[in-house]
């Protein structure tokens, strides 16, 4: 017997192959931790600015639209969202009956926005 044939193990080439598909894996993998990673900030970002705008119609729907200026801009969490009302449009054959009241919520930076569109039934007061 030769003494080639009687050694056992990994070649020089197998080990390569081998890490070269580790790496590939590791990548994929990290990839997918980023990209799961922004996910669930984004998902975060998104919650914060719909309970902003909620809170917002919550108030608006508490005290009237007539104690917010329709299109100023104010502050939400710590100046990390902007939002403001629109000017309320009356939707009914009935002056001033039902009103279509919306909050837009913009990211500070700019970057995305959303908005809440709710309907009021408008009282006498």
């Amino acid at each position: 017997m030769s003494p080639l044939k009687d050694m056992h193990g990994f070649t020089l080439m197998e080990l390569l192959i081998t890490m070269v598909i580790m790496a590939m894996a590791l990548l994929a993998l990290s990839a997918l931790i980023n990209s799961s990673l922004q996910s669930t900030i984004a998902a975060q970002r998104m919650t914060e600015a719909i309970t902003c705008a909620e809170k917002q119609m919550e108030i608006i729907r508490a005290d009237g639209y007539d104690t917010i200026a329709p299109g100023e801009r104010y502050n939400c969490f710590n100046d990390s969202y902007i939002w403001w009302m629109e000017t309320p449009k009356s939707i009914s054959p009935v002056e001033d009956l039902l009103e279509e009241v919306a909050v837009r919520v913009e990211w500070a930076d700019g970057s995305s926005e959303l908005e809440l569109r709710t309907m009021l039934i408008m009282t006498g007061n």
